[in-house]
């Protein structure tokens, strides 16, 4: 973790102009359910894809043919 702060504070430093004592990196850990993208958790928006007919069964419909 030590070098990653030193990478950010020195790309900041590079790219802002800033100067290293007046740089704060914070890193922080967040469960997947408590992190949101878009409106939706990251753990929803990682899991994989359900195929068709599993979207089908979910919403009580196992004919892909029928109108919805």
């Amino acid at each position: 973790m030590r070098a990653l702060g030193e990478a950010i504070t020195t790309a900041a430093e590079t790219t802002r102009g800033a100067k290293p004592e007046s740089i704060r990196v914070v890193l922080t850990e967040c469960a997947p359910d408590m992190w949101f993208v878009g409106g939706r958790t990251l753990a929803a928006v990682r899991a994989p894809a359900l195929p068709a007919s599993a979207r089908l069964r979910r919403c009580g419909r196992t004919d892909p043919r029928r109108a919805a």
